[in-house]
């Protein structure tokens, strides 16, 4: 699934099948309030950091606009 925008019942498929959420924002923007369970990757340092992402897993992208 490639959508930029998916329903809250996708999300929750997901997850539920054993897909991760990756939160991409800023340490300070996610110490402010983040989804349950999700991971802070900031996007700056994903290249660095990713052994922290489960490739055989499906991967959701939480960057809020």
């Amino acid at each position: 699934m490639n959508n930029s925008n998916i329903s809250c019942k996708q999300i929750r498929n997901v997850i539920e099948a054993g897909g991760q959420m990756i939160d991409v924002r800023s340490p300070q923007e996610y110490s402010q309030g983040a989804l349950p369970n999700a991971a802070n990757v900031p996007v700056q340092q994903l290249t660095n950091n990713l052994q922290l992402i489960d490739a055989n897993r499906p991967i959701l992208q939480y960057w809020p606009t």
